[in-house]
């Protein structure tokens, strides 16, 4: 009994024991836990807050060298070897380059700091939807880190990253955390202006991050306003900046800017641009409106009069004649069809003669006659055309086209009378207006086929009648007054309703002005508006309207020129410096090159409209083009569908198959299809060599403009042009003879994309006084007798 007894207690013993030792090994495992999570939670939040520091500060050197490079250039000059230097400050891709080696740099800073607790760092870029921050469909795409929306009225700058992260001496394992850091701006719509007061006040929203309301502005960051002061954009002095909550601030500012009114959406809104940067570096720029609208109106006569009042005879041969009026004038038409009559109106009844001389009596409506005069007819007889009241009467006259009934026929009908009232036609060539005490011709000019020629019967007594009848193929036409006859013709220039070939090729510039061949186009008064933001070339592009009308607005190409207007010979000479760099800022020597079309004479004006991609990535738009630059051994060439171009100069003196110009500068027209030279064109001539006619013409090379800068694959969708400036002359018949004591020549040529013509513009200054037999302004000549030709501005 004692024994067991003795056995129980043991085993308490030993049970209680063994509880101790258990407790005290759960305990210390507990505090082993604890300890351990408390350093993998700070080493996991240090990491990471880290990781958004490092996140935010590439995303402050991108924004802040693509705002102003020069301002920053103390912080940023650091990073010059990668790349981030003035060349490269629109740059988005060098930017994120460097992002990625500064990340990689700082993984492996991070990873030797806690080496001791066995840490393992990487990183990958998260795709973030940025839309509900931008009020607009806009993503951060996988893989690129970082991005900028600017110059709109909601603008932002986001980088977003994906954290991974192991503690592998602490067996924490699969760490993974998405960090997104941003700024983003919205410029509200309202404004007050205090014109009495002199200045502007805006409401602006700032947000970070992911969206949250960032309240830091006046204690952290700052704002800065900019306005167009002239020619340029200046800086606002800030009176005062005021917090309203939910990260809006309103800003007052001087001065008072006068608001500008926006056609396509109906509103008025203050030109800025206003920049904001929070306590990070980030940057953002936001701008008031995201394009530009104006009008460009035709202002060509459809009708260009010429000849003035000589006395001609009326008597001019005539493929088509016709006769017309209304409201006690009636015309006729090529094509005459009778229109059905009212309800309450009397039939009409019109006799025709058979060839055979059978009459038919035809009453309208039941007939639907349509009488033809065309280049086929032929108009018999001294029949008589009477004006009675409104109508038109005739008599007497053969028709060798007329159709009744359905029925055509084509021998000579004898209209023995007809009353033509509520005539239907179309369109003809020539007309003959009857308008009281003046009769009208108009027909094109027989010599030409492009001239509008007029007879007028002037200074008569009231007309009974007129007369009109062919002789041979001339069309006679006379009227019988007591005073006799009278007649005057005189011409013009017709335009035809097709003109579809009307394309202008236009040049938009940094002070608003529109320039077309070197003249600028006047202003319609009272126009204002906003300037171009300070932007980088490569994110502007342009909309143009098709029909007149803001609805078929479309993006049309757009080319990037640098001019530079420079004194030449004591007078201002705008010079091409070349196709722009699309990555520098839109300046005072950008040009936006545009075309402009107006397809036929209803459309006499259409609708521009300059605008931006927010997307600070964007790269310049390439567009298609018929027009191509092909140099090589045997060609100099710009080639058109149209007419080929081929520069002959030092560099390449002799034309193909045709001739050696010994250095002469000049372009050779040839056929785009065949090669065959039409011959060429020659700038300036002065004096013979032997017989040969202008020894001395411009010598040296032409400067050929293709391509954009940096962006080599991308070449000039508008016009390709060539620039000669040289103070030399070279005898075009003989090898080295070239002086420099005649004339300087400084010459543009433009080859233009999707249009018929060749604008040269030409500047030429004699040095010296020269006697010589022979002096030539400029000289078209070869093979070919053009179809086309243009005018010589004089002016």
């Amino acid at each position: 009994m004692r024994r067991a007894q003795i056995v129980v207690i043991t085993s308490l013993i030993l049970a209680v024991l063994l509880l101790s030792t258990i407790m005290s090994m759960y305990e210390a495992k507990l505090v082993y836990l604890r300890t351990r999570s408390i350093v993998v939670r700070e080493v996991v939040g240090a990491i990471t807050a880290d990781f958004e520091r490092a996140l935010a500060h590439v995303l402050a050197v991108a924004t802040r060298a693509y705002f102003n490079y020069t301002r920053f250039e103390s912080m940023l000059a650091k990073y010059r070897p990668h790349g981030i230097n003035l060349y490269n400050r629109h740059n988005f891709t060098v930017a994120r380059d460097f992002g990625f080696k500064f990340l990689e740099l700082w993984r492996t800073f991070v990873m030797e700091a806690y080496a001791g607790y066995g840490v393992q760092v990487d990183f990958e870029p998260a795709e973030r939807d940025i839309a509900k921050c931008l009020g607009r469909r806009r993503v951060l795409p996988e893989g690129a880190l970082m991005k900028g929306w600017w110059y709109y009225p909601i603008s932002g700058s986001a980088a977003s990253a994906k954290l991974k992260l192991n503690l592998t001496g602490a067996g924490f394992y699969g760490w993974e955390s998405e960090v997104t850091v941003g700024l983003f701006v919205r410029l509200h719509e309202n404004y007050t202006v205090s014109e009495d007061e002199n200045w502007t006040e805006i409401a602006i929203g700032v947000k970070y991050d992911k969206g949250e309301p960032w309240p830091y502005l006046l204690t952290k960051g700052w704002v800065e306003i900019y306005y167009p002061r002239q020619d340029r954009w200046a800086r606002a002095d800030i009176i005062d900046v005021t917090y309203l909550g939910n990260g809006n601030y309103s800003v007052r500012f001087s001065p008072a800017v006068e608001p500008c009114y926006d056609p396509v959406t109906g509103r008025e809104f203050v030109p800025l641009l206003v920049v904001v940067q929070d306590d990070r570096g980030v940057l953002v720029e936001t701008c008031s409106y995201t394009h530009i609208v104006f009008k460009v109106k035709r202002r060509i006569p459809d009708t260009v009069p010429y000849g003035g009042e000589s006395e001609v005879a009326c008597w001019a041969l005539f493929d088509y004649w016709s006769l017309r009026g209304s409201e006690g004038r009636t015309w006729l038409k090529d094509n005459i069809r009778f229109k059905p009559l009212a309800r309450d109106e009397e039939s009409r009844t019109i006799i025709i003669r058979h060839p055979d001389g059978t009459l038919e009596e035809v009453i309208l409506p039941r007939r639907v006659v349509d009488i033809y005069f065309d280049h086929d007819s032929k108009l018999h007889g001294n029949g008589t055309i009477a004006f009675r009241e409104d109508y038109l009467y005739i008599r007497g006259l053969y028709v060798s086209r007329i159709r009744w009934g359905g029925k055509d026929r084509y021998t000579d009908v004898w209209i023995e009378r007809a009353e033509l009232r509520d005539l239907a036609w179309e369109l003809s060539s020539l007309d003959l207006e009857f308008r009281g005490e003046l009769l009208e011709v108009d027909e094109p000019c027989p010599v030409s086929g492009r001239a509008n020629w007029r007879v007028y019967l002037e200074d008569l007594w009231p007309i009974d009648n007129v007369t009109a009848y062919f002789y041979g193929s001339k069309l006679i036409v006379q009227a019988r007054a007591d005073y006799g006859i009278v007649e005057k013709l005189s011409g013009g220039i017709q335009r035809p309703y097709d003109t579809r070939h009307e394309v202008y090729t236009l040049e938009f510039t940094w002070d608003l002005d529109l320039y077309w061949l070197g003249m600028k186009l006047p202003e319609e008064e009272g126009l204002r508006l906003p300037p171009v933001p300070w932007i980088p070339i490569k994110q502007l592009r342009v909309n143009v309207s098709s029909d007149g009308t803001e609805n078929t607005l479309g993006e049309r190409p757009i080319q990037y020129e640098e001019w530079r207007n420079v004194t030449w010979h004591g007078i201002e000479v705008p010079v091409p410096l070349g196709l722009s760099d699309p990555q520098m800022d839109f300046s005072p020597t950008t040009r936006l090159v545009f075309q402009v079309r107006f397809p036929n004479l209803d459309i006499d004006e259409q609708f521009v409209a300059i605008w931006w991609v927010d997307d600070l990535d964007a790269e310049p738009a390439a567009y298609p083009s018929s027009i191509r630059y092909i140099e090589d051994s045997t060609h100099k060439d710009v080639w058109h569908p149209v007419y080929d171009v081929e520069f002959v100069d030092v560099e390449h003196p002799t034309s193909r198959g045709y001739v050696d110009y010994e250095g002469v500068a000049a372009f050779v027209l040839r056929d785009p299809e065949t090669d065959f030279a039409f011959g060429p064109y020659n700038l300036h001539m002065f004096g013979r060599y032997g017989n040969s006619l202008g020894r001395y013409r411009p010598y040296g090379v032409w400067e050929v403009y293709y391509r954009y800068m940096r962006y080599s694959w991308i070449q000039a969708p508008i016009r390709i042009f060539a620039v000669l400036n040289t103070t030399l002359v070279g005898n075009v018949y003989t090898e080295g003879d070239v002086r420099e004591d005649y004339y300087d020549t400084v010459a543009i040529v433009h080859v233009v994309n999707g249009t018929r013509y060749i604008p040269v513009i030409t500047y030429v200054y004699w040095k010296y006084a020269r006697r010589g037999r022979g002096y030539w302004l400029c000289t078209e000549m070869g093979r070919g007798i053009a179809d086309w030709f243009a005018y010589v501005n004089l002016d």
